[in-house]
């Protein structure tokens, strides 16, 4: 089974917007959707889209859901507590669909890390697939990491 994990994209900051109502900001907007075009292209299989309930996560979640043609589902476990059992949670509400989750970090690079070993930065945008064990057993392997530099270039 296939975890897309996406941190959202660039959001409003000095604002005196609580933390959670903090939007895309207009670059934020264009780099996610141009990430989504990017993944459309890839033909991933179908996926479960979460995301955060942080007003830049959902927006993030609907941009590439547009892009990839799904409608996303908001969860709490994907705010600032998430972590690789959340992770793995999501999967078994998901059997035998690929899921993608939109979030934030620190707790996106420590999932990463804590199932499969490897330490990456999820800049704003990025996104990392995780090929995990199909016993959901919390190990997996990094199979492939975009930041969002190589979205601008594609």
């Amino acid at each position: 089974m296939k975890l897309y994990l996406m941190r959202h994209g660039f959001a409003e900051v000095g604002t005196d917007k609580p933390d959670q109502a903090r939007q895309l900001t207009a670059d934020g907007r264009e780099r996610i959707q141009r990430a989504g075009r990017v993944l459309a292209n890839l033909n991933l299989p179908p996926l479960v889209l979460y995301c955060s309930p942080r007003v830049r996560a959902f927006q993030t979640a609907q941009l590439v859901g547009d892009a990839l043609g799904i409608t996303p589902s908001v969860t709490e476990l994907l705010d600032f507590d998430f972590d690789q059992t959340h992770a793995l949670n999501l999967m078994r509400f998901s059997p035998n669909r690929d899921v993608f989750c939109v979030g934030h970090e620190p707790t996106l690079s420590q999932t990463i890390q804590r199932l499969s070993g490897a330490d990456v930065l999820m800049q704003q945008g990025s996104v990392a697939r995780i090929h995990v064990d199909e016993g959901l057993s919390g190990r997996g392997v990094l199979e492939w990491f975009i930041s969002p530099d190589v979205f601008d270039r594609l």
